[in-house]
């Protein structure tokens, strides 16, 4: 016999189905409420006059570009290499044992600090050779009256007279460095060279044992080129950009082999031309002379260049 159903259970059936459709559209009402909310637009405070604030827009920044400044041409380097750079050797008095050849290098204390205060009084500016190859291959504007000291060959005197003289002005200078003679009796160390560069000066090379380089061949390149500016970096703990050629000799021969040793600017001495092609390879200097007057200084520094 097939069961009859309960009449009591039909009626609580029917109970459980409406509470269950009651339920399933109370949830269905919240849940559409919190999605309209979520993308109504803000209104202004509550008010007669209240307003709709719409979204701001969102754009996307233009991505910067960066131009790198444009190289000047050999041609340009060569109107603009108009800088007066002075040389010094050792600034100490002379000696009877000073051979006449020698006192041309040899300039005395007290010439030294009159020549830097003639500089001063007249408004000279000293500049580095980063400054000056800013200008000479980009343009970067100098001081009205720019000046660049040397010091060539490690002598101990351009530390301990050249560079307190120098500080004391307001002066900076730039030290090429023969390293066969670091350390030694008369010569400056290398901790020496790394103070140096600490009070704002420079350090270039010049060579290893001040060999002229228009004579160099097969391993001079090396030893005399490539390893003192080597050792000076690892001095320094920093590349070496910078040389002088001992006796201010070079030949057109030399100067792949300067680029090749790392250095992107070199020193020469007293009038000879600059090399059309590398002229930033060899920048005059002048020595400077022990007998100039104030006038002679002024006018060495404002038409030899």
């Amino acid at each position: 016999m097939i069961p009859r159903p309960n009449p009591t259970d039909a009626l609580l059936s029917r109970r459980r189905l409406l509470l269950g459709a009651g339920a399933a559209a109370l949830l269905a009402g919240c849940t559409s409420t919190t999605s309209s909310s979520a993308t109504t637009p803000t209104t202004s405070a509550p008010g007669p006059s209240a307003t709709t604030t719409p979204a701001p827009a969102t754009t996307s920044a233009a991505p910067t570009t960066t131009v790198a400044p444009t190289r000047a041409d050999a041609a340009t380097v060569l109107a603009r290499s108009h800088v007066p750079i002075l040389c010094y050797h050792q600034i100490r008095d002379r000696t009877g044992d000073d051979s006449a050849s020698a006192r041309a290098y040899i300039i005395p204390p007290a010439t030294f600090t009159a020549q830097l205060d003639t500089l001063r009084d007249n408004g000279f500016t000293t500049v580095t050779p980063d400054q000056l190859m800013a200008n000479l291959s980009f343009g970067t504007a100098l001081p009205a009256k720019p000046v660049m000291l040397t010091y060539d060959d490690s002598d101990l005197d351009g530390f301990t007279v050249g560079a307190p003289a120098m500080a004391e002005r307001g002066f900076t200078g730039t030290y090429f460095a023969m390293t066969v003679v670091l350390g030694k009796k008369h010569y400056m160390s290398s901790d020496q060279l790394r103070q140096l560069e600490a009070a704002g000066n420079t350090v270039g090379a010049h060579t290893w044992d001040h060999h002229r380089v228009d004579r160099y061949a097969g391993d001079d390149w090396r030893v005399q080129l490539d390893e003192p500016g080597a050792e000076l970096a690892e001095v320094l703990g920093h590349p070496v950009s910078y040389f002088a050629y001992p006796y201010g000799a070079w030949n057109p021969v030399a100067l792949p082999h300067v680029l090749e040793a790392g250095y992107t600017a070199a020193f020469q001495l007293d009038g000879k031309p600059l090399d059309p092609e590398h002229p930033e390879l060899t920048v005059q200097r002048a020595i400077a002379n022990p007998s100039w007057s104030s006038e002679d200084l002024l006018t060495a520094v404002t038409t030899a260049f």
